[in-house]
């Protein structure tokens, strides 16, 4: 169903089919949904609506690259919850810049794209793709093999009893 955001009045879908909800889209150049994997490589995420999505690419490219030559890449699915699916891939190029945008299939509908200004459902005369100006070495996260197999405790000491009364936890 359709909900009208001022009254909350049910109204059938135009057309036949529910619109996708934008509202759930979500993508940013941070981790968890863009990070460096090594020195070479740059993992992307994206996020919809479960259901609503049949399929994800990502157009891609050296961002110093001029004409801006992109390559296409379909994103997989990785998990979802309740809510959401997310979809996503590593991307890899010669000089790790990158500038990136991507294409949302609907399920039953149109197809739109996600660049850093937001969601269009053509393709916009000026493209604002998301930015990942360049990987270095210190980007890149290297635990120690070690933690991978530790249980780490967290300890909070303002948590324990401090001898004041009222404000004991």
């Amino acid at each position: 169903m359709v909900y009208d955001t001022f009254f909350l009045d049910k109204r059938p879908p135009q057309g036949g089919h529910q619109p996708m909800n934008h509202h759930a889209i979500y993508h940013e150049t941070s981790a968890p949904y863009a990070y460096a994997k090594d020195e070479d490589h740059l993992y992307v995420r994206l996020r919809v609506a479960k259901g609503e999505v049949s399929e994800v690419k990502v157009y891609y490219r050296d961002r110093y690259m001029h004409p801006p030559l992109y390559q296409i890449k379909t994103l997989k699915k990785s998990y979802e919850d309740g809510l959401f699916a997310y979809y996503d891939t590593t991307l890899a190029l010669k000089r790790n810049r990158y500038a990136y945008y991507f294409k949302i299939q609907e399920e039953a509908g149109p197809s739109w794209i996600l660049d850093e200004r937001g969601l269009w459902e053509k393709k916009p005369r000026v493209l604002r793709p998301y930015q990942y100006p360049y990987i270095a070495k210190e980007d890149v996260y290297q635990g120690a093999d070690w933690l991978k197999e530790a249980i780490c405790y967290q300890i909070f000491p303002d948590r324990f009893h401090r001898g004041e009364g009222s404000d004991q936890v």
